[in-house]
């Protein structure tokens, strides 16, 4: 689960409906939509949880933004009394609450969908909302309440997907020990996670992704030993990946790395990297992150 590339759509679709007469009106709207909210899911990097119950109809969904249409989404599978459905719909509402930055609202969607999912024995689907709270806590800096979350996914995965999910859970590991300085237990983790998603059965735009977040994370892990060249050739090999894949916040972040590996090498040329970050973040809409460089570039 990574939620740097959630894209909506474009707005041009008309009004979403919100109040459902009953069961037969939500089921109408779920099977029109539900292509859309799959494309939602597949964006989020979305490896498991509760399987809707609602097929998807012939028609190719609508243009709407995530927010709107997971929100939509929500009243319609409450209208259907389909717990299961709204599980997975709160988690992709956290997901994509979680991409905007909101970590307060994330969480309160993970959670609710735990709920739900803790309610009708779901394991795959307590599995995702607890991952997901994992992922809050790691962007808030609590990383290591992140990885006691973490430790509480694995057994509840089911053998669907087992490789994957691993493999997922094995780079957010690796991401929160590097920011605790566990370096070598870090660089375990993405090593195992780095075998899954390079090997040829894997494949496909979301691998490739995967194996950029790898080596970003084993960038800094590098960096942290002070291997510095090994760190950079990680960091490079990320920095493609994200680029070729228009990835612009993944881009900003590698850069930053970029920056601290070669200040330590006594590079000139390390402010450049801050500099182009910046103007990245800025681009995407991150002040908050575009704001921070700026403190270090005064």
């Amino acid at each position: 689960m990574d939620t740097d590339q959630m894209k909506d759509t474009p707005d041009n679709a008309g009004p979403l409906l919100r109040g459902f007469v009953g069961p037969q009106d939500a089921s109408a709207w779920m099977r029109t939509h539900m292509p859309a909210l799959w494309s939602r899911a597949r964006g989020a990097g979305y490896g498991v949880g509760p399987i809707p119950r609602v097929a998807a109809g012939p028609g190719a969904g609508t243009g709407h933004g995530s927010r709107e249409l997971l929100e939509a989404g929500l009243s319609a599978a409450r209208a259907l009394g389909d717990t299961g459905l709204e599980a997975w719909l709160h988690h992709l509402l956290g997901l994509a609450l979680l991409d905007t930055g909101d970590l307060v609202g994330a969480d309160a969607e993970f959670v609710a969908s735990l709920m739900l999912a803790e309610a009708d024995g779901d394991d795959r689907a307590r599995a995702a909302s607890l991952e997901g709270r994992g992922v809050v806590a790691q962007r808030d800096r609590r990383d290591q309440e992140a990885l006691d979350l973490f430790d509480l996914v694995e057994p509840l995965r089911g053998t669907d997907d087992l490789p994957h999910g691993a493999a997922v859970l094995d780079l957010l590991r690796g991401r929160s020990l590097v920011t605790l300085g566990r370096f070598d237990h870090a660089l375990e983790r993405l090593d195992a996670a780095l075998e899954v998603f390079t090997a040829p059965e894997s494949g496909g735009e979301e691998a490739e992704v995967n194996v950029a977040r790898v080596r970003l994370e084993r960038g800094r892990a590098l960096n942290g030993k002070r291997r510095g060249e090994e760190a950079r050739g990680e960091l490079e090999l990320s920095l493609a990946g994200f680029e070729s894949r228009g990835h612009t916040v993944q881009v900003a972040r590698v850069r930053e790395v970029l920056a601290g590996v070669t200040q330590l090498a006594g590079e000139r040329n390390w402010r450049d990297h801050l500099v182009e970050a910046e103007r990245l973040y800025r681009e995407v809409g991150r002040e908050v992150d575009a704001a921070r460089l700026r403190s270090y570039l005064v």
